[in-house]
């Protein structure tokens, strides 16, 4: 398993990528070639294997959410659970893969939900990637994660039971038209579920399409152009239903050695059904856009800051979607070969489209993490979290503080 300080800075690396543009593209043309043996710690014939185990404690002064502090409840729970990496090469050209954290959340005290917690923990939970052709590879990817908050829950005051269940199944194809010219494709189908019956309401399935047209400019810049469409369809007959469509230009460019800037500008429609409620009759249109800048600041600083405005679908009847502006800025420093910092900070402005009931609101999550590595890929870390909401209706607004200690011990 990569160490302490390597998982970072794949984190670093991705994140521009999971934010970028409107695409669900990610290119996967690297996937087929051998991985290193040291990255595994269990071999069986060409099955690769690594596996670590995370324990983690956390305390949580305000667990619901309370926007009142006389019902505010902290607690103390823990997380259990095993990361899972397999690379499995069939053939040369046929490859499996899976990269994912399955845990358990035990609450010991406080307002809170026991429950199982999936995350992947790269681009894709799983993958099955096979090579056609010279210059082609088709993919069949799926993404799960279940019980992970996100800035969209973390918005959401006064409830402890908030908890979903997300999953990306999709078909990619991407091929190398020459030297200089690239394609993808993608089809898949997104399902969000909710893991308890009060929030049933939100539960949808995405139908989409996407591709990418990629051109190589030169060594240091390449640019594309993307479109998408989604069909969102929800079972509750309380949110409406929506076609979404999203075209636009992406560009990578490699400032320096050791900086990189990623650049999108889009233009964004969602087209309502006002079936479910009719009250809500907005319908969303106008750019998106993004920058995001990745640098190497010496051979111990890495850092990255990328803000992003985009249109997000609304939770509640009456408000279709919002206007969102996310801004996020990390930080890892590693003063010497056990010790490393990490700093995060992330800033959501959201305005809800509505008339009659919509809200705007600010919420604020700056973060600090403290690891010390004591064996190649186990780590011991000491971290600190605050979530901030401040909105323009009563009662609306809370703070939040979050300890941890967490042990992840690589086998």
């Amino acid at each position: 398993m990569k160490s302490w300080g390597s998982h970072l800075g794949l984190l670093l690396l991705l994140l521009p990528c999971l934010l970028y543009g409107g695409s669900e593209i990610r290119r996967r043309k690297d996937r087929l070639r051998p991985e290193s043996e040291e990255d595994y710690n269990i071999r069986f014939r060409e099955i690769y294997l690594d596996l670590g185990y995370r324990l983690k404690v956390v305390a949580d002064d305000n667990t619901n959410r309370a926007t009142d502090t006389a019902t505010q409840e902290s607690g103390i729970y823990t997380e259990n659970g095993l990361d899972v990496r397999l690379y499995w090469p069939l053939t040369p050209d046929f490859t499996l893969r899976a990269d994912i954290y399955a845990g358990y959340i035990s609450f010991f005290s406080g307002e809170g939900t026991d429950g199982w917690v999936f995350e992947a923990t790269s681009d894709e939970s799983f993958a099955v990637d096979m090579k056609l052709g010279e210059n082609g590879l088709l993919s069949v990817v799926d993404r799960i994660s279940a019980n992970v908050e996100s800035y969209e829950i973390s918005a959401v005051g006064d409830t402890k039971d908030l908890k979903m269940l997300e999953n990306d199944l999709a078909v990619q194809y991407e091929v190398d038209l020459s030297t200089l010219y690239f394609a993808v494709c993608r089809l898949g189908q997104a399902d969000s579920r909710s893991l308890n019956d009060d929030f049933e309401h939100r539960d949808k399935r995405t139908e989409y399409a996407a591709v990418l047209l990629g051109w190589r400019i030169n060594r240091d810049l390449t640019t594309g152009l993307y479109g998408s469409y989604r069909e969102h369809r929800y079972d509750r007959p309380i949110n409406n239903d929506a076609d979404e469509y999203e075209v636009g230009i992406q560009s990578t460019y490699q400032l320096t050695k050791f900086t990189t800037l990623q650049l999108s500008a889009g233009y964004q429609n969602l087209d309502f059904d006002p079936a479910h409620t009719p009250a809500a009759t907005e319908d969303g249109d106008g750019i998106t856009g993004e920058v995001a800048i990745r640098s190497q600041l010496t051979g111990q600083v890495n850092h990255s800051v990328s803000a992003k405005y985009h249109r997000r679908l609304g939770t509640s009847g009456l408000i279709n979607f919002s206007e969102d502006w996310l801004s996020m800025y990390s930080l890892n420093w590693r003063t010497n070969r056990n010790w490393q910092v990490k700093l995060n900070c992330t800033w959501l402005h959201s305005e809800q489209q509505s008339e009659a009931s919509g809200e705007d609101y600010d919420l604020l999550t700056p973060g600090i993490q403290i690891g010390y590595e004591f064996a190649p890929g186990s780590s011991l870390t000491i971290a600190y979290e605050y979530n901030e909401k401040h909105s323009d209706m009563d009662f609306h607004d809370y703070s939040r503080n979050i300890c941890s200690l967490s042990l992840v011990y690589n086998f």
